[in-house]
């Protein structure tokens, strides 16, 4: 029972550093579009990147929840899959 309890916790701290990178490397592309002067050969839209830092933000409540026992982890890895997907396809 204790190795489960410990393994839910590992799976879902590994999902909040996913999400928190995920965040972050939207949040920072954004930040040099629009603040660094480096040209770009190609730059994603505002829109998606900002659709992405929030679906990585939703990805990072989700493994909290998990952390806390709000929801279960089958649900969280659900979740994170399918907006994963939706991000990837966006970008």
């Amino acid at each position: 029972m204790k190795n489960q309890f410990i393994l839910k916790n590992i799976v879902a701290i590994i999902i909040c550093l996913i999400n928190i990178w995920w965040t972050y490397d939207n949040a920072y592309l954004l930040y040099c579009y629009h603040f660094k002067s480096v040209f770009y050969f190609s730059m994603y839209p505002d829109w998606v990147l900002v659709v992405n830092s929030l679906i990585g933000l939703l990805g990072l409540i989700s493994g909290i929840l998990v952390i806390n026992g709000k929801i279960k982890l089958w649900i969280a890895i659900t979740f994170n899959l399918l907006i994963w997907t939706l991000g990837l396809l966006i970008k």
